[in-house]
């Protein structure tokens, strides 16, 4: 990771920089270090919200959401994902998200309609598991 870090940052295409912000999070994930993961991923978010790229924003932010629901910091969750909402009425990443997010808040309704746009969006793609148990 390091290696991937210093070659993102020797690299002009600021893309690769979120990327591999991106992929230290996702490698603390793996490892299991929550406490690592987030900081990496608030990296990865302010990367890409500098750059103001939705795809960017969006790969980032759906699973930083996961890891702050996961870590029980709801209202960070809220926040970020505040960043890519304008997206879930046509990313599924987006969508997801929100839906985790109203069904941690326990806005039941709100999540349910947010569960049934994602469900629109995936389309005849398989759901990730998180997804599929909401209501």
């Amino acid at each position: 990771m390091a290696r991937l870090r210093a070659w993102s940052e020797a690299d002009p295409n600021q893309s690769d920089r979120v990327y591999a912000a991106l992929a230290e999070a996702g490698q603390a994930v793996a490892e299991n270090r929550p406490d690592a993961a987030l900081p990496q991923f608030a990296d990865a978010m302010d990367r890409a919200a500098r750059r103001g790229i939705p795809e960017e924003l969006v790969a980032v932010g759906q699973p930083y959401v996961d890891q702050l629901l996961a870590a029980g910091r709801v209202e960070e969750a809220v926040s970020v994902n505040g960043r890519i909402a304008p997206w879930a009425d046509r990313d599924l990443r987006a969508a997801w998200s929100e839906a985790q997010v109203y069904q941690a808040l326990g806005k039941t309704t709100v999540a349910a309609a947010a569960h049934e746009r994602a469900l629109r969006l995936a389309g005849e793609r398989p759901l990730p598991d998180g997804l599929a148990a909401l209501p």
